[in-house]
């Protein structure tokens, strides 16, 4: 799980680099001045990052300075919108791949896969931020409940499996999904 101030400096890099990303063909931008120190820049990834940014602190310049990023992101946003959902579309295909073949990893082998649960779920939590900034395309939209589905054959009902503080972020019903493990074997 990241650090509040990995999700911050993700988030000042990012939006420093955000029109130029929404302008490219790059799925997955390399962000300037930071090889391999953060991850590459993504709507999913800038949108997890906020949502735990937000959540994770309660000093009063901290939680300035991360409301000053949001807003530049919804302004960015919001001036850019066709291209945002473009990304947002494009990137939730992505995600899907990576979170059903995780599904699919651990539905062949469970005593391998169980465990890398609450690491690999951050595709799900991806997939819900990205729904709401753009209509999933019907096929996704078709993935998507086909994955839940196969989720909830494994999935036993439990506490959240995140840090705490995240929780009143990523709550439950659309977050069910952070509320439980999977089955070992």
């Amino acid at each position: 799980m990241s650090t509040l101030e990995q999700d911050i400096g993700y988030l000042r890099a990012g939006i420093r680099e955000l029109i130029s990303y929404l302008q490219s063909h790059e799925l997955f931008w390399n962000l300037t001045g930071h090889p391999g120190s953060l991850p590459r820049l993504t709507l999913g990834g800038l949108l997890l990052a906020s949502a735990r940014a937000q959540c994770q602190s309660d000093q009063p310049q901290v939680l300035e300075e991360i409301r000053n990023h949001l807003q530049e992101m919804n302004n960015i946003c919001l001036e850019h919108r066709a291209k945002w959902e473009l990304k947002a579309a494009r990137e939730m295909r992505t995600r899907l791949d990576l979170w059903q073949n995780y599904l699919l990893d651990y539905r062949r082998a469970p005593e391998r896969f169980s465990d890398m649960y609450s690491q690999e779920v951050r595709w799900r939590v991806m997939l819900q931020l990205l729904g709401s900034e753009c209509t999933p395309p019907e096929q996704e939209a078709k993935r998507l409940t086909m994955n839940d589905d196969l989720l909830r054959q494994f999935f036993l009902p439990g506490k959240y499996i995140w840090d705490i503080r995240l929780e009143k972020i990523f709550c439950a019903p659309p977050y069910w999904f952070l509320y439980g493990s999977l089955k070992e074997a």
